[in-house]
């Protein structure tokens, strides 16, 4: 199924959407016309975060020991869960808040324990959980420019994401910092990976 999409030239995008309230209303449009440019050639998931039920991880393992690949909270992580299951590409997007990521975007990357298996082995030298799932993914990292550039703040979230591409056997594809009109490069990059 996987190849069949690639033949075809459309490909499974996850868009997780982690601006937190309608102060980034112009970001909110862009990326709603950038998924309309997006759902032309490829099939399109976006989770607007704030707008989901969604729990904290508590982090209790219950989805590796007690119901391997389910998280105990029934909500609607479980949407993503199915749509990264099965995407080649996920993009997230947030501007920073308090130094680094909107805490609805860190809360789902959080509950993707689910995806990884619960034994420990040897990728390129580090010790990693093997993936739960066979497709290959890519990401990529959209941080809003909100003219309040912190450098570090930025430096910081850019190597948690690269760690974190890491731990889910994926590919970092790009990370950019864009105004709401600068959108288009997410549409750019894809097509150029």
């Amino acid at each position: 199924m996987i190849l069949e999409r690639r033949l075809k030239g459309k490909m499974n995008i996850t868009i997780i959407n982690g601006i937190p309230n309608d102060e980034y209303k112009e970001y909110e449009t862009a990326l709603d016309k950038l998924k309309e440019s997006l759902e032309k050639t490829h099939n399109v998931d976006i989770f607007n975060i704030r707008n989901m039920d969604i729990s904290y991880c508590c982090g209790c393992f219950g989805c590796w020991v007690k119901t391997p690949g389910l998280c105990i909270y029934k909500d609607e992580m479980s949407n993503i869960l199915r749509s990264m299951s099965k995407t080649d590409y996920t993009i997230y997007v947030s501007p920073l808040k308090a130094g680094f990521i909107t805490s609805q975007t860190k809360k789902v990357m959080d509950r993707f324990i689910p995806s990884a298996l619960p034994y420990i082995k040897i990728f390129d030298g580090e010790c990693h959980h093997p993936k739960r799932y066979d497709n290959k993914q890519k990401l990529g990292l959209v941080i809003l420019n909100d003219n309040n550039f912190d450098k570090e703040a930025y430096d910081l979230t850019v190597n948690v994401f690269d760690r974190f591409s890491r731990n889910m056997h994926a590919t970092k594809f790009f990370n950019a910092y864009v105004k709401a009109y600068e959108m288009e490069v997410i549409l750019n990059e894809i097509n150029n990976c």
